[in-house]
């Protein structure tokens, strides 16, 4: 019995141990299987000939099927990615390290979805199983698709962007090494991108904007929270400076601040506003000299009467004097600077466009003198004139007033050039027949005998770099209070009007020199004396009509002296009125043009509404009204200007009563 009693108590703890083994492999069973269940990834167990050995509830959801069904499945029901018998090798090839990859799996339904799986390989019972994990990752391939579209988007955007984007860490802000630098970084700079892995941009800045760059993004972290707007310069690759505009605000992501900033290239925009502001200047100066012209045409007209009245009565005077008079030699000075008057006024209306432009044969040696002659007046005394005159009698085709505008803008250049210090201007007048095939400037110009002006300086000569702008309106190295930069631009216009050319040579600290070349006529102007008798008579009946008293005093004296009759009126209406009362007793009518209440022209229709055939000289200190052409269509006998001079007076006068009878 002992021996039975041993036995069963070692079969019994031998059962009892089998039972507390067996009772641990459920509960380890069930921890696994609860495990398994409760995973969120599909788990499936297969042989090593693909078929389903064991899987859980999440891989029957993921491919669409009732976990009963997936007992009776093969791997390829649910990945079609690859043949069967290739399957069945790769299954071979599972071992315990086991293999991650992406495929994707098919559903009962026939939809598909990416998955990320992972296998490793087991003997169980001497039987090869490979355990499988597999997580839908389609959500995750979207997410990064997206992701994906969305940089390619933003990288073509900057890559096509007109400007350029950058980011840069606060930190290395002065060092400015940006993480993030593309855009339109060739079109703007020159440089290439990969340039600038060596070229820093703060090195490209101009010199003289850096600090201010700098500074200003500086700003930026003590006010994160604003935006900075900077436009500075920066030189491009091949050495030209251009202008950008860089807008930059801070930003943080993480616990990192960062400079975000787009740069837009404005040269074309700052371009535009310069050119803006060149034309307002040129308005605003345009105006100017519209102002000019409306001042300049009321001072002649009354600075003309003066001058008529001044040189009227210093007319009679003389007549009256002989040369031995101890005032003779005074009122003759008194009647040339009276001349001068009258040849400013003149210069004056040419300026500001008053006067018409009439060209005639003329010896231009006189004229270039007596401008010399005004010039030493006004020019300061340590700047020497030289004349230099080789021409014998040679005629150019040309309005002298202009001509001497010439030359009085070149020499006031040259006198400028010479920056007031001691220096000499040096006007060069010789004759030549020029062939411009070989000068550049003048080639336009054919092949005959020029009269050719040299007008030098020995000052500091022009720089070549704005050699080419000389003539450009405008343009002056003076500044707007010391230059308007018309002077060479008018001088230029005339010339060409002039069928000449200009041409300019200059080396520095040697001088600059202006070459004019004027094409030489043949005919010369006619004697006023052979023309017509400076001691022309009458006896005729003359109306003599001007508002100033003293004007008509003086032309009634020196047309009574010569033997003429004059009835004098200083109000138009009156005149008109006398000439009513008589019409067939007057010979002539002279009258002012501008008269208060009936002007010159209106007066000579309602005296022709009375008597077509009287003739009517109309003379003017200045009109803007009429002209000398505009007078004669309109059937006005004579225009002339004032102030006139007594044998001027009485032979027009003589002229027009003759070609009436006629």
């Amino acid at each position: 019995m002992n021996i039975f009693s041993r036995k069963n108590s070692s079969l019994l703890e031998v059962l009892n141990a089998l039972r507390a083994e067996n009772a641990a492999l459920k509960n380890a069973e069930l921890r696994y299987r609860k495990l398994v269940e409760q995973s969120r990834d599909g788990i499936v167990i297969i042989t090593d000939d693909c078929k389903v050995y064991d899987a859980n509830q999440k891989f029957a959801d993921m491919i669409g099927y009732t976990l009963e069904e997936t007992a009776h499945l093969s791997v390829w029901d649910w990945d079609k990615t690859l043949p069967r018998e290739e399957v069945l090798e790769l299954a071979k090839d599972v071992n315990d390290k086991g293999h991650h990859f992406e495929t994707t799996h098919t559903r009962k339904d026939k939809t598909s979805f990416t998955v990320e799986l992972s296998n490793s390989g087991t003997i169980v019972d001497g039987k090869k199983l490979i355990f499988c994990i597999c997580r839908d990752i389609s959500d995750r391939k979207q997410n990064e698709a997206r992701l994906h579209e969305s940089e390619e988007l933003l990288s073509t955007f900057i890559d096509n962007f007109k400007g350029i984007a950058y980011q840069v860490s606060v930190k290395e802000l002065d060092a400015f090494k940006p993480r993030l630098f593309r855009g339109a970084i060739e079109e703007i700079t020159g440089y290439k991108i990969d340039d600038f892995e060596t070229v820093n941009w703060n090195r490209i800045i101009h010199p003289d904007d850096i600090m201010q760059v700098k500074q200003k993004r500086k700003m930026c972290l003590d006010f994160p929270e604003s935006e900075s707007d900077m436009e500075y310069r920066f030189i491009t690759r091949n050495g030209s400076i251009s202008w950008v505009k860089e807008n930059a605000r801070v930003v943080k992501i993480g616990n990192e601040q960062l400079l975000h900033g787009t740069i837009f290239n404005i040269t074309q925009q700052k371009k535009a506003e310069e050119e803006k502001l060149k034309l307002e200047e040129q308005v605003r100066h345009s105006q100017k000299l519209e102002a000019i012209g409306t001042l300049a045409g009321g001072v002649a007209h009354d600075f003309n009467n003066i001058l008529c009245i001044i040189m009227g009565y210093t007319d009679l005077v003389l007549k009256k004097m002989t040369t031995e008079d101890q005032s003779y030699s005074h009122l003759t000075h008194i009647h040339k600077a009276s001349k001068r008057a009258r040849d400013i006024i003149q210069q004056l209306l040419t300026f500001s466009r008053k006067v018409e432009i009439r060209k005639q044969p003329i010896d231009i040696g006189p004229v270039i003198s007596e401008t010399l002659t005004f010039l030493r007046s006004t020019l300061p005394s340590n700047i020497n004139i030289q004349l230099n005159l080789d021409i014998t009698d040679e005629m150019i085709l040309a309005d002298p007033t202009q001509i001497h505008q010439v030359i009085m803008n070149l020499c006031v250049n040259a006198a400028q050039a010479l920056q007031n210090q001691e220096g000499t201007i040096t006007v060069t007048v010789t004759s030549r027949n020029v062939d411009f095939k070989k000068f550049e400037v003048c080639r336009y110009l054919p092949e005959c005998k020029y009269i050719k002006i040299d007008i030098s300086d020995n000052g500091p000569g022009i720089s070549p770099e704005i050699a080419d702008r000389v003539f450009d309106p405008y343009f002056t190295t003076r500044g707007n209070l010391n230059g308007s930069g018309m002077g060479l631009a008018v001088v230029h216009g005339i010339v060409k009007n002039h069928d000449g050319c200009i041409a300019m040579n200059s080396k520095s600290n040697q001088g600059t020199t202006f070459t004019i070349y004027l094409p030489v006529v043949n005919s010369r102007p006619g004697s006023a004396a052979n023309s017509t008798d400076t001691r022309s008579v009458g006896t005729e009946s003359i109306l003599f009509v001007d508002d100033e008293e003293d004007i008509t005093i003086i032309g009634k004296m020196i047309l009574e002296e010569r033997g003429f009759r004059v009835k004098t009126e200083v109000n138009p209406l009156d005149a008109l009125n006398t000439f009513k009362n008589n019409p067939e007793g007057y010979d002539c009518i002279f009258t002012d043009m501008t008269m208060p209440k009936m002007t010159g022209d209106t007066l000579f229709k309602e005296l022709r509404k009375i008597r077509s055939d009287i003739p009517v000289v109309l003379c003017t200190g200045h009109s803007d009204y009429i002209n000398e052409e505009e007078a004669l269509a309109a059937g006005i006998s004579a225009f002339t200007h004032k102030p006139i001079n007594g044998n001027d007076l009485v032979n027009i006068i003589r002229s027009v009563i003759d070609n009436n009878r006629r």
